[in-house]
C-alpha cells in the first residue's frame, strides 16, 4: 500500500492569480508640457488648483483609454507650478477587481490629482534658496 500525497491547499495558489489579475502595470508620465517651464511644488507648498482625474487603462495598463495625463492637465490649467499625485483608491481597486475577475475586460482606472498655481509663488521657508544679501533695496 501507498500512501497518499498529502494535498497542496489552493488559497495561496488563488491568492496570488487573483493579485497578479486584480494589478496594473500602467505607467503615468510626470512631465511638464512640451515648451513651457513648470517649476515642481515642494509636498508643503501652497496651491490654488487642485484637480482629481481618473484615467482609464486596457490591457492590464498597456494601454491608456483617455488623455488625461499631467502634461495635458498642466497645459489645460496654464499652470507655471504644479505637483503631480498619483493615488491607488479604494474605488480604483474595486473597478479593476469588477473588470478583471467578474468580466474578464481588464480595464483599470488609475486616480491622477494635479495641483498647483497660475501665477508664480515664492517658495516657503526651508525650500528653497534665500535671496542674495541686498538684493531688491535701492541704491
Amino acid at each position: 500500500m501507498t500512501t497518499p500525497a498529502p494535498r497542496r491547499p489552493l488559497r495561496p495558489i488563488l491568492a496570488a492569480c487573483l493579485s497578479l489579475l486584480a494589478s496594473g502595470c500602467f505607467t503615468i508620465p510626470t512631465y511638464a508640457p512640451y515648451g513651457e517651464h513648470v517649476r515642481l511644488l515642494a509636498p508643503d507648498e501652497p496651491a490654488e488648483v487642485r484637480r482629481v482625474y481618473r484615467t482609464w487603462f486596457i490591457l492590464g495598463g498597456l494601454i491608456p483609454l483617455d488623455n488625461t495625463m499631467p502634461a495635458e492637465i498642466i497645459a489645460r490649467e496654464k499652470l507655471v507650478e504644479a505637483r503631480i499625485i498619483v493615488e491607488d483608491t479604494v474605488q480604483d481597486a474595486g473597478v479593476a477587481v469588477v473588470t478583471t475577475i467578474l468580466l474578464p475586460l481588464f480595464i483599470l482606472p488609475q486616480t491622477i490629482v494635479v495641483e498647483g498655481n497660475r501665477t508664480p509663488h515664492p517658495p516657503t521657508a526651508g525650500t528653497g534658496a534665500a535671496p542674495p544679501q541686498g538684493a531688491g533695496q535701492p541704491r
